[in-house]
């Protein structure tokens, strides 16, 4: 049976138990409960915490580790030696010095992959020692390979062939009764979008709040609600609603939402709509598409890589306000129930944490097939 051992270098300092940090990293754990009959998977965790379980046929190791960037964690590293594995899945690309000597200490008898998360090629020393790190790392996963460009145009992977396209997360919701969701939450709207995300130039909210606009001189039933958790723009934002007679009564401010009552608002909304000019995987959209919200997203790498067809959702370019304001007016001609029911069984058919541990497995048989 294959080896894996799946670690995180970034030490949560704010977490004092297993199950906060657990909880933290589900969408990138929660395949492992469908792979554990097949690999022997092990999970490592820094956090304010030290010590060692299985369960379920998981095994865990939480250690305390400096964040420093210079800061090898010997005794993680030890740790894992012991282990011999075949495979050592690294998320994230933020801690280079760590994976080269982890690979040094473990030899090639190891496979080391690299996930990619948010991470952005660096502009400092960091970006040297990326490079260096290349020569010790195996395989890259990213969720479309769209997403690798800025990696390969800095020479930060040389090696194009080393890029694996694989969806490393996935999410769970509760599904809910639309009907009372709507009325606890309070969507009026006949046409109810949602959009999550940062307040910030990446996602875009000025964009999606002139075509909606625009929309909704149309359609005047059309609601537009926004959830955030940081407000960069947030001024900008205000000041564009409240001298827009349309967005003044189409488009509502919720500002930040505990994640517990998300559900509601997902089983809520009839559409998700995101102006994101760049993604690592997505999760508000994969939360979203769960429980039937049909996506209007922008066509990057990562969203294109889901959002397949139009029986799924729909694209636009970022950026691009006249491009979605002609997408929001076609959507009358869709039947949002039918289409609502097709998202979220392509969902569970493709995006699932089982999709996501077959895929894993793949991946793994064939990187330890190439090592032999």
């Amino acid at each position: 049976m294959i080896k894996v051992v799946d670690i995180v270098y970034h030490c949560h300092h704010e977490y004092t138990s297993p199950k906060e940090v657990l909880d933290k990293h589900l969408p990138t754990l929660g395949f492992t409960k469908f792979i554990k009959d097949r690999v022997n998977y092990t999970v490592v965790r820094h956090l304010n915490y030290e010590g060692k379980e299985t369960v379920n046929g998981i095994h865990y190791a939480f250690f305390k580790r400096r964040n420093a960037p210079w800061q090898i964690p010997h005794k993680t590293h030890r740790y894992i030696n012991s282990l011999k594995p075949d495979i050592v899945l690294v998320h994230g690309f933020i801690f280079p010095l760590q994976v080269i000597a982890l690979k040094i200490l473990l030899g090639k008898r190891c496979t080391v992959v690299l996930q990619h998360h948010a991470d952005h090629p660096a502009n400092s020393l960091r970006k040297l020692f990326q490079k260096i790190a290349d020569r010790y790392v195996d395989a890259y996963m990213f969720t479309s390979a769209g997403i690798a460009g800025p990696w390969l145009t800095h020479k930060i992977i040389k090696n194009k062939n080393k890029i694996k396209e694989l969806a490393g997360a996935s999410v769970f919701v509760e599904k809910k009764d639309k009907s009372a969701c709507k009325e606890k939450v309070q969507l009026t709207g006949q046409n109810n979008f949602l959009w999550v995300g940062r307040l910030n130039k990446n996602k875009d909210p000025l964009t999606i709040l002139k075509a909606f606009s625009n929309y909704t001189l149309v359609n005047t039933t059309a609601k537009l609600f926004m959830i955030y958790h940081t407000e960069e723009l947030l001024a900008e934002v205000k000041q564009i609603i409240n001298q827009n007679d349309q967005l003044r009564s189409s488009a509502r401010l919720v500002g930040k939402i505990d994640k517990t009552d998300m559900a509601d608002w997902y089983n809520a909304a009839d559409f998700f709509i995101s102006g994101s000019h760049a993604e690592a995987a997505g999760y508000a959209l994969l939360e979203s598409m769960s429980v039937g919200c049909i996506p209007v997203v922008t066509s990057i790498p990562a969203f294109k890589k889901v959002i397949i067809n139009d029986r799924i959702g729909f694209l636009f370019p970022p950026g691009d306000d006249r491009a979605l304001t002609n997408l929001l007016n076609s959507l009358h001609q869709i039947n949002v129930h039918q289409h609502a029911a097709a998202v979220e069984d392509y969902f569970h058919k493709n995006l699932s944490f089982k999709n996501i541990a077959d895929g894993m497995y793949d991946l793994f048989v064939h990187l330890n097939s190439i090592k032999s």
